[in-house]
């Protein structure tokens, strides 16, 4: 499926949908109160504000409207989603733009062949490392046996460069949830293959060797 503002992509995974967009802009506008909802700023998390309030709150946290071109991309899971649907009152009386609408259309459809087993993606034509990065969120939560893997090998320290660098990038990483995200950034980030960003997040040799084999044998 083709749009003005993006396209999908073949994945070898059929629980997985990808967005090809071709500008930032349209891409945030489409995912930023969902995606928020799980691991946002403090106002937006747990919560479906408005797009203004949402924007706003935004300029509260960076004192500009920082949202639009903030991230390269953005990922959603399947049981997210699904607690948006079900479990949220105001869903039923939340005003859904366009782009969000459609983002809806394209769940549904997984929803009804895949479950909460599924997952939607989205990165910028042409920015390939971006698109690893959401791919590898999408094998973390989808196979259980890649995250029980890279589970094991981070929960041997507690990595608190890792922790306040994705603290400073505005990841929430208390609560409920907060342990998976960590692990799940962790590992998505080192994806990336970026030497300053590896250096950042403070792994060892050892542990960038043992997560990009880990990476190779399953994506």
């Amino acid at each position: 499926m083709a749009t003005k503002y993006y396209k999908t992509i073949s994945s070898d995974d059929p629980r997985i949908v990808i967005l090809e967009f071709k500008k930032n802009f349209p891409m945030a506008i489409m995912f930023m109160r969902l995606q928020e909802y799980t691991e946002g700023i403090k106002a937006m998390r747990g919560n479906l504000l408005s797009e203004g309030d949402s924007l706003l709150a935004y300029y509260k946290k960076r004192k500009e409207i920082w949202y639009k071109s903030g991230w390269a991309g953005f990922n959603l899971r399947g049981d997210t989603l699904s607690k948006i649907y079900r479990n949220v009152s105001e869903f039923e009386t939340t005003l859904w733009n366009n782009l969000e609408e459609q983002l809806w259309g394209i769940f549904y459809k997984l929803y009804r062949e895949h479950g909460q087993n599924c997952y939607i993606v989205s990165y910028i034509k042409g920015d390939k490392t971006t698109l690893r990065h959401e791919l590898h969120h999408a094998k973390y939560y989808l196979n259980r046996e890649y995250r029980e893997a890279v589970d094991k090998l981070l929960s041997k320290r507690k990595h608190k460069k890792a922790r306040k660098y994705l603290e400073k990038l505005g990841y929430s990483l208390s609560g409920k949830g907060g342990k998976y995200i960590f692990r799940d950034e962790i590992q998505a980030y080192h994806s990336e293959k970026h030497k300053p960003t590896t250096k950042a997040l403070g792994l060892t040799k050892e542990e960038q060797k043992k997560l990009l084999k880990l990476s190779k044998q399953y994506l």
